[in-house]
Order: structure tokens, then C-alpha cells, then sequence
């Protein structure tokens, strides 16, 4: 009778950790905090510069999300320059997916507005960052 209790409750036990463990791995990777507020800007910059539809609001916040990368500038300082320049490809070829994710959801003036959205943007963060010399 204990033997059959014991494997009993063995066996609930090990099946309730199988079901947490699936729950838990259906679930978004949380963001933190600075991710957070970078995809809040986006989608307040392009929902101003490209006047998106609450459905297309939607739409691109989860691609944002689902596409967002996030790295640890600190630990790019130990690695190579070539790490370093492969791990910004990777980068630019998730932020060139996601870009084209983003733009079959627009219309084709909002494409363009994308476009000159996108540019304002690059030429705004080239003056950023420490000098080199």
C-alpha cells in the first residue's frame, strides 16, 4: 500500500514538472526594461511619421518584439574584430527581416514614408558613439 502511494505520487509529481516545463516554454522571452522603451519609441515614431492604423499598430509592435534583438555592448569589448563584425551582420540581417516584415503590412505611400523614416533614422545615430583617434 505505501509502495503504491509512493510510486503514485512519484509519478504525479514528475508529470506536473513535464507540464510546467511545456507552459513555460510556450511563453514570449520576457523583455527588460531598455528593450522596452526602444520598441516604445519606434512605435511612437512610426505611428507619427507614418499615421499606422491601430491594426497595423498591432501588428508591428509584435514584430518588434518578436524580432527584437538585444546584446551586451560590455561584452562585445572582449571579443575580436571579427566577432565583433559578424555579430553586427547578424544584427543587420535580422533588423533588414524585420524591416521587410514590417513594410508588406504598409501601403505603398506608407512604404515610402518607411523608407524616409528609416533613413532620418540611420543619419541621426551616425554622429552618436565615442570619437575614435
Amino acid at each position: 500500500m505505501f509502495r503504491k502511494s509512493t510510486i503514485a505520487a512519484l509519478v504525479l509529481f514528475l508529470f506536473t514538472g513535464l507540464i510546467f516545463s511545456a507552459l513555460a516554454q510556450d511563453k514570449k522571452p520576457q523583455l527588460d526594461k531598455r528593450t522596452v522603451q526602444r520598441i516604445e519609441r519606434q512605435m511612437k515614431g512610426m505611428t507619427d511619421a507614418l499615421k499606422l492604423t491601430k491594426d497595423q499598430q498591432i501588428k508591428i509592435r509584435a514584430i518588434l518584439e518578436k524580432n527584437t534583438v538585444s546584446f551586451n555592448r560590455s561584452g562585445m569589448r572582449n571579443m575580436s574584430r571579427d566577432e565583433r563584425m559578424e555579430m553586427m551582420q547578424e544584427f543587420r540581417a535580422k533588423r533588414d527581416k524585420t524591416n521587410k516584415e514590417i513594410e508588406k503590412l504598409l501601403t505603398k505611400d506608407q512604404v515610402k514614408q518607411f523608407k524616409t523614416y528609416l533613413e532620418k533614422q540611420r543619419s541621426g545615430r551616425r554622429g552618436r558613439g565615442r570619437p575614435r583617434g
